[in-house]
Formats: C-alpha cells, sequence, structure tokens
C-alpha cells in the first residue's frame, strides 16, 4: 500500500485558527465614564452628542448597566477618521 500524501493546507490551518480567535475573543465593553475619558470630554457632552445622534448610542447589558462594544467605537472613529481625511485640503 502506498502512503496517503500529506495535503498542504497550513494556510487553511491559519485562516481556521484566526476566525476561532476572531469568533471567541472576549468582548470589551466600554461603560461611560471610560468612554468620556477617551473622547476627552465629560460625560454630559458624551450624552449631548449621543442624543443629537453625533455618536452611537450604548447597548443596555443589564439593568443599570450600559456601554459601548469597544470593536463597533473603533469602527466609528476609523469611519469619522476617514470622513475627515476625504474632506481635508492641503493650502486652504
Amino acid at each position: 500500500m502506498s502512503k496517503p500524501q500529506k495535503s498542504s493546507t497550513h494556510h487553511n490551518q491559519s485562516s481556521d485558527a484566526e476566525r476561532t480567535f476572531r469568533s471567541t475573543a472576549p468582548l470589551r465593553i466600554i461603560r461611560p465614564k471610560e468612554m468620556a475619558k477617551q473622547l476627552g470630554t465629560t460625560r454630559v457632552t458624551l450624552w449631548r452628542a449621543i442624543r443629537l445622534g453625533e455618536f452611537p448610542p450604548p447597548i443596555h447589558v443589564t439593568r443599570g448597566v450600559t456601554g459601548w462594544l469597544e470593536s463597533e467605537v473603533d469602527a466609528f472613529l476609523a469611519e469619522r477618521r476617514a470622513a475627515a481625511n476625504a474632506n481635508f485640503k492641503v493650502g486652504r
């Protein structure tokens, strides 16, 4: 009997491992006090921005616990950065 040939699936294994890591990585919730600090503002200004539609609303995790998924905030801020870069004109 001949030996079965080894398939070269190293690349696929890496992709599977990366997908597994992403799907099992813990979600980080950023609470309002920390969010305001990260944004360099006050909580009052943060809540005003939410009310005006200038910042995404938090999720309600449990009664009395609200916050933002860090990944969603990162995506929101990246979109804002891209929009700012697109609108920036040199030599005004």
